[in-house]
């Protein structure tokens, strides 16, 4: 879907969402969801390094799935994200194709962790106390919600975006990140959400539904150890 996104709109921005499941803190969810993102970016650029320091973190030589594909070695990871993105059609994808998340902070990625917040399935409590006796089940069943989701925006078309950087400290700090004074390009509505996820209360944040309706959006899945 990326390769026919790209060719129906070559001028289009990719912006990459990292997300996980309930499971553990917001926090450690926040970072993990982060490094999801980051690892789909990484894909999509033939970013080995990138692959190869979020194999020694992530300790993908302990997941025998991930493993059996790949070795903590920059020609063997390089050689993985070729047979990937071969299979998907796809090249390295440009710079130009991507929509930089933080216009003003030096990081400038197109990659953001939205931790555990925005889940494709929501669980009650029943349900929640069946996960705490079978973690397999709790596995299986919040597996839709460990996913990565790409948004294609339209060039002249870029909303603002909901979260905070995970080295951001409070929402104070991420304003000072947030080109908000000075383009018009970017509007959206204020926002009194969570201080974790969001750029909240003192910076501007546009619905889930108001992104969606100006972007084509593309989903991957996640396992429960591996990070894409």
């Amino acid at each position: 879907m990326i390769k026919k996104g790209l060719e129906t709109y070559p001028d289009g921005k990719l912006a990459i969402f990292g997300h996980a499941d309930y499971v553990n803190t917001a926090a450690y969810n926040k970072k993990l969801s982060e490094r999801r993102a980051e690892s789909v970016y990484a894909l999509l650029k033939l970013k080995e390094d990138i692959w190869k320091r979020l194999y020694s973190e992530e300790k993908w030589g302990e997941d025998r799935s991930i493993a059996s594909v790949i070795k903590d070695d920059p020609a063997s990871i390089r050689a993985y994200m070729e047979k990937l993105l071969k299979k998907a059609g796809l090249n390295q994808v440009p710079d130009n194709n991507f929509c930089p998340i933080w216009p003003a902070s030096s990081r400038n990625n197109p990659y953001m962790g939205c931790s555990e917040f925005n889940p494709h399935r929501v669980f009650n409590s029943k349900q929640i106390q069946a996960h705490q006796k079978d973690h397999r089940l709790r596995d299986k069943e919040n597996a839709p919600n460990r996913r990565v989701v790409i948004f294609l925006f339209d060039k002249k078309n870029i909303p603002l975006f909901p979260c905070m950087h995970s080295s951001e400290s409070s929402a104070e700090e991420a304003v000072k990140n947030c080109d908000i004074p000075k383009t018009g390009n970017r509007t959206g509505n204020i926002s009194g959400t969570s201080p974790l996820h969001s750029r909240a209360n003192s910076t501007i944040h546009r619905s889930p539904e108001t992104v969606e309706r100006n972007s084509l959006s593309l989903s991957l899945s996640a396992t429960p150890r591996q990070s894409f």
